[in-house]
């Protein structure tokens, strides 16, 4: 028997494989703004997994458990953080619009008083590049309202893609890890 392969086969398995190499890197190019979303939702997914499991033994519906987890998700990592970027862009507009006004008063010479005095001119020249661009930055926050709007619609469609992604590694977890533990075929270890 030959199992040589002939050259009409070669040339189809080449053929294959360039179409195989171009499908797989346009559905990387396609996919690539979703891998890191896909990412965090894998890595929360593992990390609430008994959480989810103790849910699903308690409620006795892996749907259910699915979301409770997400919203359990919701409030442990997400809540926090919404609080938290709302106390900085609230503090960060309220110090610029009473140093505006003049209600604070920033003395220059004090703060870089303590550098090396070779630094105290660049250090100023920073300060104030950095107070110019704290008060663009306020200025823009009010005039670019459409970006932000744009931003916040991406935002939401990324959050409702990292949850969808969330319950169904979580609902389907079962199945996903015996697909993978299919595709890497390992060698039983050795109990004796």
């Amino acid at each position: 028997m030959n199992f040589m392969p002939t050259k009409s086969k070669y040339n189809h398995l080449i053929g294959f494989s360039i179409l195989l190499l171009f499908f797989l890197s346009f559905s990387v190019i396609l996919l690539r703004p979703f891998i890191s979303i896909i990412a965090l939702a894998a890595i929360l997914a593992v990390l609430f997994l008994p959480v989810f499991n103790w849910l699903e033994r308690k409620l006795k519906f892996s749907t259910l458990a699915a979301l409770a987890t997400i919203i359990i998700i919701l409030a442990i990592v997400i809540t926090p953080l919404y609080f938290i970027s709302q106390v900085l862009v609230e503090q960060t507009m309220s110090f610029y619009s009473q140093y505006k006004n003049g209600n604070i008063q920033i003395d220059r010479q004090l703060l870089v008083s303590h550098l090396p005095a070779a630094w105290h001119n660049v250090a100023l020249t920073e300060l104030d590049a950095f107070l110019e661009k704290l008060g663009s930055w306020a200025r823009s926050l009010s005039t670019d309202l459409t970006q932000i709007l744009a931003n916040i619609a991406g935002f939401f469609f990324s959050f409702f893609l990292l949850f969808f992604t969330i319950y169904y590694f979580l609902k389907d977890h079962k199945r996903i890890k015996h697909y993978f533990d299919n595709l890497v075929v390992l060698p039983p270890a050795d109990e004796g």
